[in-house]
């Protein structure tokens, strides 16, 4: 279970990420945070994968703080579409 100073905690996730994180309702915060938690690894990802219909997917994607990560990902996700 987090604690209140956990890195992944709610509190200090919602912190981290500023007003944007709040379009999330609960359910999808919990999923977030189960999916943080089962990180054990720097080099360690996690996605979850849900279709949202009409050709489209929400994909979420966690993984650790690294520096250019979230470039490559995005870079991937454009060059596979």
């Amino acid at each position: 279970m987090a604690t209140s100073d956990d890195a992944t905690s709610p509190t200090n996730i919602r912190a981290r990420l500023g007003r944007a994180y709040d379009r999330f309702d609960a359910d999808e915060e919990s999923r977030h945070l189960s999916l943080l938690q089962s990180l054990r690894l720097p080099q360690d990802v996690r996605l979850a994968v849900e279709d949202a219909g009409e050709g489209r997917w929400t994909v979420t994607v966690c993984a650790s703080d690294v520096l250019g990560a979230l470039s490559i990902i995005a870079g991937l996700f454009t060059a596979y579409r």
